[in-house]
């Protein structure tokens, strides 16, 4: 995945390219960093590459609709990243039976490519207090009254 960010963010070539060309390219950056790491990276093909990238790009669309889900619902007091990120995990559990595999891929590399970018999605609602959003659920007013 690093080599096709690497390849498709390159401003000289970019998107002006064939798919021929753009994997060929793809191979060319994967074999550089293979044969500096023999023994940590396997061989592929050009079509194992692209076999990758299509798994990786369908399970981050995923990912990113479920995180995006959990952004737009109020957030109550003391939600940190953490909470937001494991509510993401539940609930992409919940639509595909199975756990997002590939969170350390997706936020090392993916996510500071433009396609899979979570910055698009920040909008994050207001936190809520527990004690006002039952206060104004239950019709009763936040404001305090003074006793003279």
């Amino acid at each position: 995945m690093s080599a096709w960010c690497l390849v498709t963010t390159n401003a000289t070539h970019g998107k002006n390219q064939s798919q021929i060309i753009r994997w060929a390219k793809v191979l060319e950056v994967y074999e550089t960093t293979r044969l500096e790491n023999p023994n940590e990276i396997g061989a592929r093909n050009t079509e194992a590459l692209r076999q990758r990238y299509k798994i990786l790009s369908k399970n981050a669309s995923k990912w990113i609709s479920c995180y995006k889900a959990v952004l737009s619902r109020p957030r109550k007091s003391g939600t940190n990243d953490q909470d937001l990120e494991d509510a993401a995990q539940k609930l992409y559990f919940d639509e595909n039976r199975s756990r997002y595999n590939d969170l350390k891929v997706f936020k090392n590399v993916m996510s500071m490519n433009p396609k899979w970018s979570l910055d698009n999605y920040e909008e994050r609602q207001p936190q809520v207090n527990v004690d006002e959003e039952s206060a104004t659920e239950s019709g009763e007013s936040l404001k305090r009254s003074r006793v003279n």
